[in-house]
């Protein structure tokens, strides 16, 4: 009788052990190859369960961090990785993923660049570490460093789309369209959901002065993915450029219905509600994009625009305070403090590389306008605002606000 009983103790043993392996596996698989939240609950039971080897663990804890970091969950996905880089600190997956973090949700360029130089060493083929650095050169404005990253990327694994893309914005740094348009056509081609490669291709097309192309590939990135309030956000202002200020509002909306803290929405919106006629409206938005990104010398500058339109006593030297006023557009905020005549804010735009210069002659004029149009010079003002919209290139706000200032002086673009 003993015999017997044991005997099925021991078969339910070997059968609960079986179905723990079973279960163990299938966590496994989902904490590799799920996403969201399956995948965070997966890598949890694994994490929680003990008994892997501190790889596997460090693994589990690095695919838990992925998602959170696709959630946008920053600190859970920093929580993660450092445990990962704790129980293994040779896993170059682990300090790439954090280094995604530090550059995508925290905006500290410095600790993503620490990171992803620390996945090369300890992996040199591992191209996405190669095109996360690509995009901390890119920000800091190091186009040569980047080119060479995102290529390198590239050369490890042609079939990832996002160095294509970074490759675009490098050659859109440098006006090279052309170029631009085949690393962004040949990101799309490798990942036709890529809505960040149709974000860019768009600003292309703007560039090009073709906006409806550019309102094209908007549309395309909000069938691809419609949950980003930033390609709403981006097709309002595509719309600004068609001068279409009913589809500015509706798409500025939806991209703060989706995301209230997105300041270039507000930003647009209030543009919009500027040249649609509702200044209190303008105002307010102008105002919002102020408080968002009170370090955004142009939301100060057309939010003093739009109070001024207003009857409102200017509120420039308050709302410019945390502006960097060692470097452009500075000079057109001395303007309109009165610190600076025009022909000096026209003199300071002057830049060594063409571009540059361009922009800002651009802007000197399209600001130079609003200014003489406080004075009542409307024939000086539609000058300068002339000036702007054949001078402008196409893809800068100003050039469509240029366009927007003639219309309502009924004058010709």
């Amino acid at each position: 009788m003993r015999t017997w009983v044991l005997r099925l103790a021991l078969w339910a043993t070997a059968g609960s052990l079986a179905s723990l392996a079973t279960a163990f596996a299938h966590d496994g698989a989902s904490c590799t190859k799920a996403s969201g939240d399956a995948q965070i609950a997966a890598c949890t039971r694994i994490i929680t369960a003990g008994g892997p080897r501190a790889r596997n663990l460090a693994a589990a804890h690095t695919n838990r961090a992925n998602a959170y970091f696709r959630k946008g969950d920053a600190d859970h996905a920093l929580a993660d990785y450092n445990e990962a880089i704790r129980l293994d600190p040779k896993l170059a997956d682990a300090y790439n993923g954090r280094g995604n973090v530090y550059h995508d949700l925290k905006r500290d360029l410095d600790r993503a660049l620490a990171d992803y130089d620390e996945a090369i060493r300890l992996n040199p083929k591992l191209a996405y570490a190669y095109n996360g650095r690509g995009n901390v050169y890119d920000d800091k404005g190091d186009h040569d460093r980047a080119f060479s990253d995102y290529t390198e990327s590239i050369r490890l694994d042609p079939k990832i789309a996002e160095p294509h893309n970074g490759l675009g914005n490098v050659y859109m740094a440098k006006r090279d369209l052309d170029h631009a348009f085949a690393d962004y056509d040949e990101a799309i081609r490798l990942d036709p959901a890529y809505a960040i490669a149709y974000q860019n291709r768009s600003h292309a097309h703007l560039a090009k002065g073709e906006v409806d192309q550019a309102v094209a590939d908007l549309d395309e990135a909000v069938r691809v993915n419609p949950n980003d309030a930033n390609n709403y956000a981006r097709r309002g202002g595509a719309y600004l450029a068609k001068g279409d200020l009913d589809h500015v509002i509706a798409d500025e909306d939806e991209a703060i219905r989706r995301d209230p803290k997105l300041e270039a929405a507000y930003f647009i919106r209030g543009i919009a509600a500027l040249y649609g006629g509702d200044m209190a409206k303008a105002q307010a938005d102008l105002s919002q994009a102020n408080a968002l990104d009170p370090k955004d010398a142009y939301a100060a500058i057309w939010f003093d625009i739009a109070g001024r339109r207003n009857g409102q006593p200017s509120a420039l030297s308050q709302t410019s305070a945390q502006v960097d006023m060692t470097k452009w557009p500075a000079p057109v905020i001395r303007m309109f403090l009165g610190q600076l005549p025009r022909d000096a804010v026209l003199a300071a735009a002057d830049a060594p590389e063409p571009f540059t210069k361009q922009g800002q002659v651009c802007e000197a004029n399209m600001y130079g306008g609003e200014a003489v149009l406080r004075s009542g010079a409307k024939d000086d003002a539609t000058r300068l605002y002339k000036e702007a919209a054949n001078d402008c290139p196409k893809d800068f706000t100003e050039w469509a606000t240029a366009n927007l200032a003639l219309k309502a002086l009924g004058a010709a673009p």
